[in-house]
């Protein structure tokens, strides 16, 4: 009992004795777990917080947006799918609005009831159909507070009063929306292309008959974590079901938005062929009455033809018998009385008269017929003319149900979309932050844990080796070797134990704080951090640091164990010294002095210790430069990627239902490009999305098709990343980019299949691999494209470079370029530039965190090796004192060598930094984003003069540690 008790008092004693040893072996394993277990902790971290954020705002999964809108019976359709738990439609609709002399395009949402709950920051949601919320993004942007007015148009033809019962609305408060998790907001249709912010409104607001888009939540995904595959395998089967209904809703649609057209084109048309007969008819009856009349007209001018013949024809005879009647009359007078004169002369003179009236007659017969055929002249005029309108209304009324027939005919079916969260602006970014960390995390701490450990046990092992007589004595007086490595296990087990349960504590919640909190730059949705301890990397570091600081112990004291006390008792003989290489060297080694000497000697006589202080340093070191090295890599790829290769300025997307309807689009497009002073130069390219695969590795990529292919090369810098020898796009082959290439496992020569949608795949040579670092694409030229597919490109897009007018006016170019109908969206890299610099700069911090990590690690092993060094030489220091030297030679003839150590440490530790950047570069790196590969100078310099800075800072603090060398109880220790 009482050897127990001593021993017990001995193990107290010891820790108090060697506190600073002790320390340092508590430091070192916490800073290794607490770097591994948090940085582990940080990728399950980011998708807790992120799925906390969308379970609080009961974020939608899957989005259904049709072209020709949605109604009640979508929605009650949707609501009864498989795995669905809630659907609920919505309203959307791109605005313009004018502020501090700059138009900002704003999407008006209508107020969510369950889904997509809007986080009121200021003030409070709409409560009457004049007011709104604002996005927080566009407070600062539109300088307004609560209680302003904002007014909207609708920045197209179309009235904005059309489709909402107001244009301006009393900002009541300012939020976000789960909708909007990055800054990024999305493109738009109208304005620049690029949607600013969003506004709330209230549902009654909007006018539309239908909804534009319907939320739906997936019934599994809840319980799910967001952003990792059991999410998204909740999500996929229930979208497929949902995908599946649209050519049953669509025609649905369809037939509902045409049956009232389609039904008033047939009551047209009936109406049409009514007013066609009536008009037939009373034509007919028209025509039948002028037949009639000129019918009556050639009669009556026959009867007045035969009337004149036989009046002329008998006049002569008439004239000739009553001259004859005269003459007898005359002739016989005498012998006539006065009365049968009389008689007899009004007899003729009767004759002369009826003769007169007959002519009469004919000639009033005559005039009356002329009246009568001007009448009818008259009335044949009337007839055509009333012909002629009633052919020209119905012609009119039949080209207008031509008209609505062609207006019917031309109603496309309508298609649905529908999309999941990754269609979210910055949701995929935010999951791929999640995943790059992942990354990281399993590489860089596993690296720095080694070293930790690895000092660590080098210190538990040196410890073991000092007190080699201790053991012998313990051993001497009868202690068990289980009773004697008991303290060397508890000393130990104490230690890292501690260190790391206080690692545990501090790194799952320190690290994975400071890195989420650096995102939140990017993600300010995210006002909740969930951090719970990870007890997996927690039991996972614990053990790994116990294991193996423990065992390190157990293995040192039980060789020591093995050997006889009497032995044990003896201290080891030093080292013999031995003649190193440079000494062969004459005309170097004669000018070194006495103490340049000793310490090349020493150098090489301590071999372990200089394998471990050089390993250690150089590790350090090497991950100083792995922090400083991601830098380079991370935060240069939109410079890499905008500035060396890609070196267009905006992209104009074309609406291809517009430029089909132009008989010559090229010239037309050309015209609208070559008249915009903003434009320096232009490509027409098809740009689409196909599947690259070679045997059963697959890569989604855009192909790249240019009308010109010299255009395109004055847009593209087509070059190896390794030798940076430029290539032409031919009609051999095609150009792919080379994580692509890497993924695919080929390269030049090789070929790869091609799948554009459900089309049968093709075959293309790879003519070169090219350097890229964002996104895979397949270049190809015209000619190439024709002779792997058969049929010709289908160009939908226009890049542009821009000059610097445009460069610094992209929102008014924006806007001149849709105002033609041909271009439907303007998208401006130095957007895409910005969005990925803000992403990619959130990753400066976890570089920050990186490179302080490796340098306390730096410290903390420069420190723990040369305590070990100086306890490992004190006998050999102290006679050095005994023989003269002052304090600042001892001093410095430990700094020569911890000097000459960091120097050869630091290089190796380049050359670890190089090989360990090179494969943490290739592991972290995620699907369509390649990092860069070099490292610059600087950062090589940075972590060499960083290892120089500890060193020194060590090298200070060991010197008062030197001073405290007792001379005589050093010598006599061994006694």
């Amino acid at each position: 009992m009482a050897r127990k008790k001593a021993l017990n008092k001995d193990i107290r004693v010891e820790i108090k004795k060697s506190l600073g040893r002790y320390i340092s072996i508590f430091l070192i394993v916490a800073l290794g777990v607490s770097f591994f277990s948090g940085l582990r902790s940080t990728e399950s971290d980011m998708r807790y917080t992120g799925d906390a954020f969308s379970d609080r705002s009961n974020l939608m999964d899957i989005r259904v947006i049709s072209t020709m809108g949605l109604t009640d019976d979508d929605v009650e359709v949707l609501s009864q799918v498989e795995g669905i738990s809630g659907a609920e439609p919505g309203y959307m609709k791109d605005v313009i609005t004018k502020q501090n002399e700059t138009d900002y395009v704003v999407e008006l949402l209508s107020m969510p009831e369950r889904m997509n709950q809007i986080q009121v920051t200021e003030g409070r949601l709409p409560e009457k159909e004049n007011e709104c919320l604002l996005d927080n993004r566009l407070k600062k942007a539109f300088e307004v507070k609560v209680g302003d007015t904002i007014s909207f148009v609708s920045g197209t033809d179309t009235e904005l009063s059309e489709d909402l019962t107001q244009t301006s609305y009393t900002v009541t408060g300012f939020g976000d929306s789960p909708l909007f998790i990055s800054m990024e907001r999305g493109s738009s249709m109208v304005g620049s292309g690029q949607i600013n912010g969003f506004a709330i409104l209230e549902k009654d607001v909007f006018t539309q008959d239908y909804y534009t888009q319907i939320y739906l939540t997936a019934a599994d995904a809840y319980d799910e974590i967001a952003f990792t595959d059991a999410y998204t395998q909740a999500v996929e089967p229930v979208q497929k079901r949902v995908e599946a209904l649209e050519e049953e809703r669509c025609q649905a649609r369809y037939d509902e938005v045409t049956k009232e057209p389609r039904q008033e084109l047939n009551d047209a048309r009936k109406t049409w062929q009514e007013e066609k007969d009536n008009a037939d008819s009373e034509l007919d009856d028209a025509r039948a009455k002028l037949d009639d009349g000129w019918a009556q007209l050639s009669d009556a001018k026959n009867q007045l033809a035969e009337g004149r013949k036989e009046y002329e024809q008998n006049y002569e005879t008439t004239v000739e018998q009553l001259k004859q009647q005269q003459a007898q009359l005359d002739a016989g007078k005498a012998m006539m009385s006065e009365d049968q004169i009389a008689q007899a002369q009004g007899q003729i003179d009767a004759a002369y008269t009826a003769l007169d009236e007959a002519k009469n007659t004919l000639d009033q017969s005559e005039a009356q017929i002329k009246e009568n055929e001007e009448e009818l002249t008259k009335q044949e005029e009337t007839y055509e003319s009333s012909k002629a309108e009633a052919w020209q209304k119905l012609d009119d009324a039949w080209k207008e149900i031509e008209d609505g027939q062609k207006e019917l005919d031309d109603i496309k079916m309508p298609t649905w979309q529908v999309i999941n969260r990754e269609s979210l602006p910055g949701y995929t970014d935010y999951g791929s932050n999640a995943e790059r960390m992942g990354a990281i995390g399993k590489v860089f701490p596993a690296i720095f844990f080694l070293v930790a450990a690895l000092v660590a046990l080098t210190a538990i092992t040196r410890m073991v080796e000092e007190q080699r007589t201790l053991i012998g004595t313990y051993k001497a007086l009868g202690y068990s070797k289980a009773a004697i490595a008991k303290k060397y296990l508890l000393y130990a087990l104490s230690a890292t134990l501690g260190g790391s349960i206080v690692g545990v504590l501090i790194g799952e919640k320190l690290f994975p704080f400071i890195i989420i909190i650096s995102y939140r730059l990017m993600y300010a949705s995210l006002l909740k951090l969930v951090i719970p301890y990870n007890w997996h990397y927690a039991i996972l570091s614990t053990a790994l640091a116990v294991f193996s600081v423990t065992f390190a112990a157990i293995v040192a004291c039980y060789r020591e164990l093995y050997a006889q006390p009497a032995v044990l008792m003896r201290p080891v003989a030093p080292k013999p010294g031995k003649r190193v290489l440079l000494e062969r060297i004459g005309f170097i080694w004669k000018h070194l002095s006495f103490s340049q000497k000793n310490t090349f000697r020493n150098l090489f006589r301590y071999k372990k210790r200089l394998i471990m202080t050089v390993f250690g340093i150089g590790c350090t070191t090497g991950l100083m430069v792995v922090g400083f090295g991601l830098k380079d890599s991370i935060m240069n790829i939109a410079s890499l990627q905008y500035d060396n290769i890609q070196l267009y300025d905006a992209m104009a997307a074309l609406n291809t239902d517009e430029t089909d309807k132009l008989e010559d689009s090229d010239k037309t497009l050309n015209e609208i490009m070559e008249n915009e002073s903003g434009i320096e130069t232009f490509a027409k390219v098809s740009m689409k999305s196909m599947d690259i695969s070679s045997g059963s590795n697959v890569r989604t990529a855009y192909t790249v098709v240019c009308k010109d292919a010299q255009a395109l090369e004055s847009m593209m810098v087509f070059q190896s990343r390794t030798t940076k020898k430029t290539y032409e796009l031919t009609d051999d082959g095609v150009i792919l980019t080379e994580q692509m290439a890497e993924a695919l496992g080929v390269g030049e020569g090789d070929t790869v299949s091609i799948t554009s949608g459900e089309n049968e795949p093709v075959t293309a040579v790879v003519a070169h691999v090219m350097e890229n670092y964002l996104m895979h694409y397949v270049y190809m030229t015209e000619g190439c494209y024709e002779k792997v597919f058969q049929t010709e490109p289908e160009y939908n897009m226009y890049w542009l470079k821009l000059n610097k007018d445009g460069r610094a006016n992209e929102d008014v170019l924006g806007q001149r370029l849709m105002d033609h109908d041909e271009i439907l969206t303007v998208t401006y890299v130095s957007t895409t530039r910005e969005m990925i610099d803000g992403m990619l700069s959130s990753l400066y911090i976890i570089v920050v965190v990186l490179v302080i990590s490796a340098s306390l690690l730096a410290f903390v092993v420069i420190y723990n090796l040369n305590n070990i060094n100086i306890s490992e030489r004190k006998r050999e220091l102290a006679t050095i004192k005994l023989l003269g030297f002052y304090d600042s030679e001892v001093a410095m003839y430990v700094y020569r060598e911890n000097i000459w150590l960091t120097l050869i440490g630091a290089f190796v530790g380049i050359f670890i930094g190089k090989v360990l950047h090179g494969f943490i570069i290739k592991t972290v790196q995620v699907n369509q984003v390649m990092f860069g590969h070099d490292i610059s100078v600087p950062s090589y310099i940075y972590s060499m003069v960083l290892a120089f800075i500890f060193s020194m800072a060590v090298n200070a603090v060991m010197y008062f540690q030197l001073k405290k060398i007792d001379m005589i109880e050093s010598l006599k220790s061994v006694e």
